[in-house]
């Protein structure tokens, strides 16, 4: 995750994850590496909706 995504953009990143997931469309080998792009990804969304509830308390 070196570029900077959008919300929209990283949960539409763990929508396509999830779906290649539930239709098995995705081996063993590489379900790791999703997992950690996924974990990263729930982070980034985290960070970036406190960002904005911060603002909005400003």
């Amino acid at each position: 995750m070196n570029q900077e995504i959008t919300y929209s953009q990283a949960q539409q990143k763990l929508e396509e994850m999830v779906a290649q997931m539930e239709n098995n469309e995705i081996d063993l080998e590489t379900l790791s590496q999703k997992l950690v792009e996924a974990k990263a990804l729930v982070k980034l969304c985290e960070v970036k909706l406190r960002n904005i509830e911060d603002s909005i308390e400003k």
